[in-house]
């Protein structure tokens, strides 16, 4: 099933490549264990990486309108805080140190706004105005993987069925 799985990940065959620079396909191809342990080693930067996938998610995006919140200029600022970080002390934040994410919209990512689809909970707080949390308050999970050393690069759109 594992391996089913992994030879259909590439549904736009090679389209989608095209369009990519070879260091950013080399990248983006990597599954999360493997990036992880070339940031660790040192083959990889955290930068790099949150750079690759931002670009791959910009072109998905322009196909796909999947993207509700992007946060590149915020990834890459945390991604040199984290490089920084294993330079200085020669040890990563975290199990994740440097792995762009993406949220659903119904997590609250700080930075960035929450709609859970309703046109009406644009620069809201759950539908309310002036709460004070819009764009500041958190949710657990996404405090979790940033302390983990995720690297939040947007927010995608939820489901049509919701």
């Amino acid at each position: 099933m594992v391996q089913k799985s992994k030879s259909s990940r590439k549904i736009t065959g090679d389209f989608f490549d095209r369009l990519l620079d070879d260091e950013t396909r080399r990248i983006t191809s990597l599954d999360a264990e493997d990036l992880l342990r070339e940031i660790s080693n040192s083959s990889l930067t955290a930068v790099q990486v949150v750079t690759a996938f931002s670009k791959r998610a910009a072109y998905a995006h322009q196909l796909t309108s999947n993207m509700l919140e992007i946060a590149f200029d915020e990834a890459l600022k945390r991604a040199h805080e984290l490089d920084d970080y294993f330079k200085t002390y020669d040890k990563l934040v975290g199990p994740l140190h440097g792995l762009p994410v993406t949220f659903k919209d119904q997590f609250h990512v700080k930075g960035l706004g929450t709609s859970l689809g309703y046109v009406g909970w644009i620069d809201t707080f759950e539908g309310k105005k002036g709460t004070g949390k819009e764009k500041i308050f958190e949710s657990e999970i996404t405090k979790e993987l940033n302390n983990l050393g995720a690297v939040p690069i947007g927010k995608v759109i939820l489901i049509i069925s919701l």
